[in-house]
């Protein structure tokens, strides 16, 4: 099954209501569904936000496999400023969890990522970037993971 990829010109609603007499134009017939390649190890995750989205949405195996099984800090930047914002993942599915949190909402609830979207707009999550910073068993206690990864 592919995907057909259409022109839309965005107008004040976020949705549209598909009635007989819009019109689309179709610019592409794609015989692939849009995907993402296998899951490149856990040092070679730097990804983007549209990435995020589809690997969520997709489940796509791999990415599930090897981010519901540990727990970890990672790293979310704003390409656009620089920004970083450094967050851990401990839930019973990991690492997935909170990446489905932050492909869902571009948030995951925090506060100050939340204020920045409100203030920039749901456009600025094309200048979201993920990546993983460390990482354990997710059966391993939160004490001896932070006292294995602490610096100094």
């Amino acid at each position: 099954m592919g995907r057909v990829v259409v022109e839309h010109v965005r107008t004040r609603a976020s949705y549209i209501w598909l009635k007989p007499e819009i019109k689309l134009p179709i610019l592409e017939i794609r015989g692939r569904k849009m995907t993402v390649g296998e899951f490149p190890g856990y040092n070679a995750v730097i990804i983007s936000h549209a990435i995020l989205r589809v690997i969520t949405q997709q489940v796509v195996p791999t990415w599930y496999s090897a981010l519901g099984n540990i727990k970890g800090v990672y790293l979310i930047t704003d390409t656009s400023t620089g920004k970083q914002y450094v967050g851990k993942a401990s839930g019973d599915v990991g690492i997935w969890q909170r990446r489905c949190a932050y492909a869902d909402n571009g948030h995951g609830g925090n506060v100050k990522l939340r204020a920045l979207l409100a203030e920039k707009g749901p456009g600025h999550l094309s200048y979201y970037q993920y990546s993983i910073l460390e990482i354990a068993d997710t059966h391993a206690s939160d004490k001896a993971f932070w006292l294995a990864n602490r610096t100094g």
